[in-house]
């Protein structure tokens, strides 16, 4: 394996780690304002916790993906109107 590989590897389990943490206290959040009810620093931290763990989830999944060579390229477009307009409506 590359270096690149085994960096992009650790860099997205890492994010993914990152993410499971962070739903993991989203769920606190919810459940500790339930029982003891919403304070601001209850409802902040869980709604930071939340884009947080999306972030770091998605971007970790990209990143694995990419590394492992699963991902489209960017400059892949398979829009009509790069294929000369066939296939219309």
């Amino acid at each position: 394996m590359s270096v690149k590989s085994v960096v992009g590897r650790l860099a997205g389990w890492l994010l993914l780690a990152v993410a499971g943490v962070a739903a993991l206290n989203v769920a606190w959040m919810v459940a500790s304002s339930a029982l003891w009810g919403v304070t601001t620093a209850r409802f902040l931290t869980g709604w930071f916790s939340a884009g947080l763990a999306l972030t770091a989830g998605l971007t970790g999944y990209v990143v694995r993906q990419r590394v492992a060579g699963n991902v489209i390229p960017l400059n892949y477009d398979v829009s009509v109107a790069f294929r000369g307009g066939q296939g219309g409506l």
